[in-house]
């Protein structure tokens, strides 16, 4: 759970206690036998980084900097 996003539900009640111990990846999933979407959907993360769309989604929910990603990837390659 996004502890930022969830407090502006629930009037603050939560306290967040510094970082979390450890955070996981996570991905969109689409069809290997559809390399194309995969690739549409990579300039798609590369364009919102650049333009600051994808800085101003993370503060707009309440998402750490620290989850945000540099580089979007497929398969861990670049």
């Amino acid at each position: 759970m996004q502890m930022g996003y969830q407090n502006t539900i629930e009037e603050n009640r939560y306290a967040v206690l510094g970082k979390p111990f450890f955070s996981t990846t996570l991905g969109i999933a689409f069809s290997k036998d559809d390399p194309q979407l995969g690739q549409a959907i990579k300039d798609a993360l590369v364009s919102l980084i650049a333009n600051g769309t994808y800085q101003d989604l993370l503060r707009k929910w309440k998402f750490p900097e620290y989850l945000a990603i540099e580089q979007p990837v497929i398969n861990a390659q670049p």
